[in-house]
Order: C-alpha cells, then sequence, then structure tokens
C-alpha cells in the first residue's frame, strides 16, 4: 500500500485548491498502475479530537463525525454538527489535510474507514466496515479488562442496548460491533426535554438492574451513566456507549449519578426535583 497525505498550512491553499491538489495526487497515482482505495478527510485540532473519514464511504464520515461529537462540545461540536450533513466529497474539501491511500491489491471489507483521538482522552477509535460495523478501541491508559467483561456479560443477560464483543481483546484494545444514533445535544434541551430524557435513561437503568441483579443484591455498575452516554433514535435510546469504569456494585450508583450528572444543566431546585421524581417513577 501507498499513501500520500497532502497538508495546507494556515496561510495558504483554499478549498478548491486542496481539492485539485488531491486529485492529481489521485491521477498520479492510478497513472503508475495504483488502485485508489481510500482518501481520507483529516482534521485535527489541539483541543478538538484529531479524526479521519474515508471519502469513499458514504456513511463513514457520518459515523465518524458522531463518534466525535460525543467527545467534544462548545463551539467545535456545533462546528461539526453544522457540516455533519454535507456528503464526504463536499465535506473533504474544507478539510486542512487529506490521505490518499494506493495498493495493487484490493483493499479489505473490514478495513478502517475512521478514526477518532483525542489528546486528553484514553483510547483511540478505529472504525472498520463498508458501511461502518465494527469498533476497535485502542487503549491509551486504562485496561479494557472490566468494560469487555461488563459487555459479555450484558451479551449473556440479553441487553440489547450495549456493544457486543466480535473478537478476544488484546492486552490493550478491544473490538466490538458498532452502534449507531445521535448524541443529545445537553445545552439545547429545555427543562421538559431534559426531565422526558432522564425517563427514558432510567427505564434503561431498570431493565439493566433487573438483567444483572445478583442475590446480594448487586447490579452491574456502568459507572458513569448520564445522558451523555446514551444514543438516540429520535425520541428513544438506541445504545448506551463508554462501559469502561463499569463493575458490580449497589444499585444506587447509576440511579443517583443519572441526576447528579446534570448539575451544569440545573438551574433551580425545582427542576432537580422533577428531574429525581422523572427517575423515580420511571424506575418504579
Amino acid at each position: 500500500m501507498a499513501g500520500t497525505l497532502g497538508r495546507c498550512s494556515s496561510r495558504g491553499g483554499t478549498a478548491e485548491g486542496r481539492c485539485r491538489g488531491r486529485r492529481r495526487t489521485q491521477r498520479d497515482l492510478v497513472a503508475a498502475g495504483l488502485g485508489v482505495h481510500q482518501v481520507f478527510g483529516l482534521i485535527r485540532s489541539a483541543q478538538a479530537p484529531a479524526v479521519a473519514f474515508d471519502a469513499l464511504v458514504d456513511t463513514s464520515s457520518a459515523a465518524v463525525l458522531q463518534a466525535t461529537v460525543a467527545h467534544v462540545g462548545g463551539w467545535r461540536g456545533a462546528a461539526l454538527r453544522s457540516v455533519a450533513h454535507l456528503s464526504p466529497q463536499r465535506l473533504l474539501g474544507v478539510c486542512p489535510g487529506w490521505l490518499v491511500v494506493a495498493g495493487r491489491g484490493e483493499a479489505a471489507a473490514d478495513r478502517v474507514v475512521g478514526k477518532v483521538s483525542n489528546r486528553d482522552s484514553e483510547e483511540v477509535k478505529l472504525l472498520r466496515g463498508d458501511p461502518v460495523s465494527s469498533v476497535e478501541r485502542r487503549y491509551l491508559v486504562s485496561d479494557p479488562t472490566a468494560e469487555v467483561a461488563a459487555l459479555r456479560e450484558l451479551e449473556v443477560a440479553g441487553f440489547p442496548l450495549a456493544p457486543r464483543v466480535l473478537g478476544e481483546s488484546g492486552a490493550a484494545s478491544s473490538w466490538c460491533s458498532w452502534m449507531p444514533g445521535a448524541t443529545l445535544t445537553l445545552d439545547r434541551l429545555d427543562d421538559d426535554a431534559l426531565v422526558a430524557w432522564v425517563a427514558r435513561a432510567a427505564r434503561v437503568l431498570a431493565e439493566l438492574q433487573r438483567l444483572t441483579r445478583r442475590a446480594d443484591g448487586t447490579v452491574l455498575v456502568h459507572g458513569d451513566f448520564w445522558l451523555g452516554n446514551l444514543l438516540t433514535d429520535g425520541e428513544r435510546v438506541s445504545a448506551v456507549v463508554d462501559w469502561t469504569e463499569s463493575s458490580r456494585g449497589p444499585a444506587s450508583l447509576d440511579r443517583d449519578f443519572l441526576v447528579t450528572s446534570l448539575e451544569r444543566w440545573i438551574g433551580s431546585d425545582a427542576l432537580r426535583e422533577r428531574l429525581e421524581a422523572a427517575r423515580d417513577e420511571a424506575m418504579g
């Protein structure tokens, strides 16, 4: 395989010029007898995640941006959402850099089509498949043992909203099914919507705890069960992600955190009471 990286300095290079350079590179590779298999758009920031998506796979840019938005907020998150609707080829035009991958053989069906990493994160996510079907998570600091064990327990228990482990994990990686869905933009939710989503999350939590409760009263604790770790499809929860802090413990840990994690968005005691009431009613 051969790769060609094109970068634009902060001074030079319009989107049109970048596209011409990329297309010329692709033509040169083809003329040399190499088939162009992948064209990655590269986005990097000192504070936001470093991301790359394969512009030749229609679903990859949407999946990568979706995974990225889960890790970044503020104006960067808003900027990513504003361009997420663009086609991969149009989105490629606004990327500050690109990578063309060419070779003499056919590209593998389970090839990496996207990457998401964060300087402050403990992991790198490699999205695989066309369309995206799995994610390999490479842990930079933490140990995947607890997360893999939790996901295997959830599969046996029949909890449908967690990723499935697709293969044995290495000492610092795991390979799981890709869970599609949108992330909630909490800054855009009014009080009524926030209450409604806490109730939906609480119903999911109640089912999780019912399925994993043991005779000693302990349950599988997610460890970071809040609205930011839910994926959604319309008005339903489609997945619960990020099980890196999972363990076994009392049911109150996730139950309490569901509301206390929202302190930034709770502007009054009245709203806190509404959230707690919605949670308690939903969990029974």
